[in-house]
């Protein structure tokens, strides 16, 4: 049973790392992006820098909107099966 438990979080865990990780990643590649032209530009407006980087990060959220439900689906399975296999056990 602890063996299932240990799995269940560990799959939780990657799978938030996944899901949060991704569309982060593209909003730093975006950020840093921006600062570069910024400084290249010697433009200085935060509205610039802020704006791409909620773009990026939107749109990649949107792309990857059906895996990440697709993923935490799967794991919910995952989790009722293993709560009915406990309950089983404990009858």
């Amino acid at each position: 049973m602890q063996a299932n438990v240990e799995h269940l979080l560990i799959s939780a865990v990657a799978s938030i790392v996944i899901l949060a990780g991704v569309p982060l990643a593209f909003g730093l590649m975006s950020g840093l992006c921006t600062g570069v032209m910024q400084a290249v530009t010697q433009v200085q407006d935060q509205t610039l820098s802020l704006v791409p980087r909620l773009l990026v990060i939107f749109l990649v959220s949107v792309l990857l909107w059906r895996q990440g439900v697709q993923q935490i689906e799967g794991l919910f399975e995952e989790v009722w099966l293993e709560v009915d296999r406990i309950q089983v056990r404990e009858r």
